[in-house]
């Protein structure tokens, strides 16, 4: 194994990348904002990375969810919305036993806002009877991946896919406004599509 990897002839690559994934989310208070034992939030953003030395790779990364219902209490209904934002800062090491071929692993300390919202006329942006709030919480985010890539050869960049499963935690996201917590965290998947260069 370690003659593999000292033989690999290519240092990590630069990269920008569009992403989708998920992120479990099996608090109580999620299912304000959608269907019964609906779990997971589907996210969506991109990533970037810098070689830093050979095989290693610093990255951050953004991505969203959004996700909302209506919900009847009973003679009133309103939406419930929830919007989050995860930015993420970390480090990515990956192997070459072929050239079309990275397998890696990656460590991301995570930043995530929540927002979310009940209004009874969604459809009204100053309705006076909506309720929002918007809190902040620490996390961390670990996977195992592989890449696949068409090898570069002479060319200054190539295209590259990506997908990856680790776990996600976040802490506490305290909604003051309405006495509400919420804490994602689980199954973490991502996958994707970019430039290396």
């Amino acid at each position: 194994m370690i003659a593999l990897f000292l033989a690999s002839a290519v240092a990590a690559d630069h990269e920008v990348s569009v992403e989708i994934g998920h992120l479990q989310n099996s608090d109580p208070t999620y299912e304000l904002f959608t269907a019964p034992n609906h779990n997971g939030m589907l996210t969506y953003g991109a990533r970037g990375g810098v070689a830093v030395h050979d095989r290693v790779a610093v990255i951050a990364s953004w991505s969203h969810t959004r996700r909302g219902a209506w919900v009847s209490a009973g003679d009133q209904s309103f939406v419930a919305a929830w919007a989050g934002d995860f930015w993420g800062v970390g480090v990515r090491a990956d192997l070459e036993p072929l050239p079309w071929l990275l397998p890696y692993l990656s460590a991301e300390a995570l930043l995530v806002r929540g927002l979310v919202r009940f209004d009874e006329n969604p459809d009204v942006s100053d309705n006076v009877g909506q309720l929002a709030d918007a809190a902040l919480a620490p996390g961390g985010a670990f996977a195992v991946g592989v890449e696949l890539r068409i090898p570069k050869g002479s060319a200054p960049f190539t295209l590259a896919w990506h997908l990856q499963a680790g776990y996600g935690l976040v802490g506490k996201l305290s909604f003051s406004t309405i006495d509400e917590e919420m804490q994602p965290g689980g199954l973490l998947v991502r996958g994707g599509m970019g430039v290396r260069f």
